[in-house]
């Protein structure tokens, strides 16, 4: 009797983790391939085509890093006009992040729409669409998309938000030493150019220390080096968003409505004590001025366009004192600035996400919360929401870890176990009832 040996059949082999990430890397590797052998003419663009082809290999904390350094600066080796700008580079690498964790979001099924969630879908689609009555170009809010979509298909990940984070704090600590020689003036920061925007690089690496959510070798030294670079800054509007964060931070159960009350407070406090305390530090006395004279006209265009607003393009956003668009201005507070440019749904759409993030983030996360708090205080004297700006990388970094950090289950107390009378081999209500005299 002959037996015949059959194969086994094989069982399907399970789907890799990252095959959807890696098939998405492919098409993305041969478009850059094909849009850099197009254009091999503008070795810009080339170069574009280059980091393109080795982004996709480099885990999303990676490139999420590399969005923050490239979101500002580099203008010696590439300038920002047109496609190839650093800045689009930045949005590029976050675009990326956003289409891998989309699709293992999908997979999983674990992509969740919560309020702030289509209030930030909302807020994106409102600005595309009030640029297209104006007749502009959708240059900014398009490159605003990756950040605004960032914090809804954020997939949680503590090792990627450890190491991400990490990475901020040394990127801070490493910009406040290497503009060193500004500290007899003013410290704008060698890379970031600015001093508000080193003031949100600062306060979104103090927020990651103090909120214990990086990992450093000295947190405290880095706490030092981060608060001597915020004061070297002389901006007011930083120390007043500093002020906020020490007052949050030390009342951590502070309910969002007094909070709200706290930044209002801070600001007017702010209104009352510039000038004197310009004329002190001897500080620029012109910057207040210069900022309520563009809320005035910023106020005045927004209601006379309150829908959809004059149009956001870098121009139009920024021309607010004069029809001259040479002339670079902007209003300086957020929700105005937005309402003048994108109608007051805009500005409206924004508070409520920034409120309900603060919400969101007091349970979910610290960090966050300590980060969204004085974004929301600096945003009252500075248009923070913008391409190229190192408060928009950081809102929507801030603004993920708000909404989709997992929030872990609070023990419950086991229930009592019942007491068995002495000589009872079971228990029940009746026969207690019974067994009593």
């Amino acid at each position: 009797m002959t037996t015949l040996l059959t194969r086994a059949p094989t069982p399907e082999r399970a789907r890799r983790p990252f095959a959807s990430s890696v098939r998405v890397e492919l098409v993305a590797l041969v478009i850059a391939v094909l849009v850099g052998a197009a254009i091999a003419q503008e070795p810009g663009l080339a170069l574009a085509a280059a980091m393109l082809f080795g982004a996709c290999f480099l885990p999303s904390w990676v490139l999420l890093t590399i969005a923050v350094i490239t979101v500002r600066g580099f203008d010696v080796l590439l300038a920002r006009d047109g496609l190839v700008a650093w800045q689009t580079i930045s949005s590029t690498a976050v675009a990326i992040v956003v289409i891998r964790d989309l699709l293992k979001g999908t997979r999983r099924r674990s992509i969740r729409f919560g309020p702030t969630d289509i209030l930030l879908v909302a807020f994106a689609a409102w600005l595309l669409l009030t640029s297209l009555p104006a007749g502009h170009v959708l240059t900014a809010p398009l490159r605003l998309l990756p950040y605004l979509v960032l914090p809804v298909v954020w997939q949680p990940d503590p090792r990627r938000e450890r190491l991400l984070l990490s990475a901020i704090c040394h990127i801070a600590v490493i910009e406040v030493l290497w503009s060193l020689p500004q500290v007899t003036d003013r410290m704008i920061g060698v890379h970031t150019g600015d001093p508000h925007q080193l003031g949100f690089l600062l306060l979104a690496a103090l927020a990651a220390l103090v909120g214990r959510r990086a990992v450093v070798p000295t947190p405290r030294r880095y706490m030092a080096i981060i608060a001597f670079g915020i004061v070297a800054t002389r901006t007011r509007g930083v120390w007043f968003a500093t002020a906020v964060f020490v007052v949050v931070a030390l009342m951590p159960r502070i309910r969002v409505r007094r909070l709200i009350v706290l930044i209002v407070g801070v600001s007017l406090l702010g209104v009352m004590v510039v000038g004197p305390l310009s004329r002190t530090l001897g500080l620029n006395e012109e910057s207040g001025d210069l900022r309520r004279e563009t809320a005035i006209i910023g106020t005045e265009r927004a209601f006379a366009h309150p829908l959809f607003g004059t149009g956001w393009t870098s121009r139009a956003a920024s021309a607010l004192l004069s029809e001259d668009p040479t002339e670079r201005f902007r209003a300086f507070n957020l929700f105005i600035f937005l309402a003048s440019v994108a109608g007051f749904p805009a500005a409206a759409l924004a508070l409520s996400v920034l409120v309900l993030a603060l919400v969101q983030a007091r349970r979910r996360n610290r960090a966050a919360y300590l980060f969204i708090a004085a974004y929301s205080a600096l945003s009252l004297s500075e248009a923070t929401l913008y391409p190229g700006a190192m408060s928009t990388m950081m809102l929507s970094i801030y603004l993920a870890l708000a909404i989709k950090t997992l929030v872990r289950p609070r023990p419950r107390d086991p229930a009592p176990e019942p007491v068995v009378p002495n000589g009872s081999t079971s228990w029940s209500p009746k026969r207690v009832q019974a067994d009593r005299p």
